[in-house]
């Protein structure tokens, strides 16, 4: 399973693992995507939808948030937890609140405009110490869900650490060696497909557009949107999450 971090790649990481998966005929079980996409009503899951998650021969994500602990904690299949330099997760949500992301029908619609309205007159430096002096961020609660993943990873050794810089910096090496862990025969004509599909160098070198649902992908955004001082407290902010994932 895929238990991840909103604003770190995670639903092109779940396109990845599901092709890779697939083709090894495992059953892919996307139970969110189902949810954003109308199928489903968010709420407590089924006694149903907790037994498919129990399934041998599937792989189930991605998962973000607070489902991660949830989806940990019903199903044994071995997790892929895949994270992002926090602050850059940060600086990524607030863009996409302000101007990229799509806005839903209904009340969650009109949430979100309410936030994009008020997002106009707050800066991304503005927008941190909110974050860090009011634990203020949007919807979106990143030091939990953080948490939750380290917590998970020390529950189970056997978790695979994925990381997004790895992904868009060293993309071929970063598929073979997490593909390497997952205890299947590797399909490399697959493999070198997907490497021949995928066009990070090339978005690397693209000029950012705000506007843009990938707004830019190039890690380390946030010494480049925020002051000194805006890095700085997400610094001191994240320092257990930067230490537990590599990013000190």
């Amino acid at each position: 399973m895929l238990l991840t971090v909103h604003k770190a790649g995670s639903s092109y990481v779940g396109e990845i693992f599901k092709e890779v998966f697939a083709r090894h005929r495992y059953q892919p079980f996307d139970l969110m995507a189902e949810v954003y996409s109308g199928a489903r009503r968010m709420g407590d899951w089924s006694e149903a939808e907790a037994e498919r998650l129990c399934t041998s021969g599937g792989f189930f994500g991605p998962f973000r948030g607070g489902h991660n602990g949830l989806a940990a904690h019903i199903s044994q299949a071995r997790p892929i937890i895949h994270v992002r330099d926090p602050r850059d997760c940060i600086v990524s949500h607030y863009y996409s609140m302000r101007y990229s992301h799509g806005v839903p029908p209904g009340y969650e619609g009109e949430r979100l405009l309410a936030l994009r309205e008020s997002l106009e007159c707050t800066t991304i430096d503005s927008y941190v110490e909110n974050l860090v002096i009011c634990g203020l961020c949007g919807d979106e609660n990143f030091c939990r869900s953080f948490d939750i993943l380290h917590a998970i990873r020390c529950a189970r050794p056997d978790a695979i650490l994925s990381r997004y810089e790895d992904m868009v910096t060293e993309f071929p090496d970063w598929l073979v060696g997490i593909v390497e862990q997952f205890g299947i025969e590797i399909d490399y004509e697959m493999v070198i497909d997907l490497i021949a599909r995928t066009n990070f160098l090339v978005n690397l070198r693209v000029e950012e557009n705000q506007y843009n649902h990938k707004r830019q992908i190039t890690p380390g955004d946030f010494q480049r949107k925020l002051s000194p001082r805006g890095q700085a407290l997400l610094t001191a902010h994240f320092a257990e999450t930067l230490d537990a994932f590599g990013y000190t």
